[in-house]
């Protein structure tokens, strides 16, 4: 973990290629409901390992420099996969539904 805890406990999330690749956004039934999200992210050209802009990610949500996704269609409704995440985990994170509410901090 390279973040910083935070008053609270929580730990702020580097926004880093590796945490990136170990990121379960992609894999939560939140984020599959979410055209717009999946859209967004096939526009990145991951080939050229490079960090994309992280205002053009959706995903790594809990991440201070993502934070809340741009999409509308998220269905909340769905049951958050933040707690089968690595990067959660490393970070000792407690909230869920980043998506929706934002980075932690």
């Amino acid at each position: 973990m390279e973040g910083g805890a935070l008053p609270g406990g929580e730990a702020m999330v580097d926004y880093t290629l590796k945490n990136i690749e170990r990121c379960q956004c992609g894999k939560c039934p939140v984020y599959l409901s979410s055209n717009c999200a999946k859209a967004k992210n096939a526009t990145i050209d991951w080939s050229s390992g490079e960090l994309p802009p992280a205002k053009a990610i959706e995903g790594i949500y809990c991440a201070g420099a993502v934070g809340k996704s741009r999409c509308d269609d998220l269905d909340k409704t769905k049951r958050c996969a933040c707690p089968t995440c690595p990067v959660w985990e490393d970070y000792a994170l407690q909230g869920t539904y980043f998506c929706i509410g934002g980075a932690a901090e």
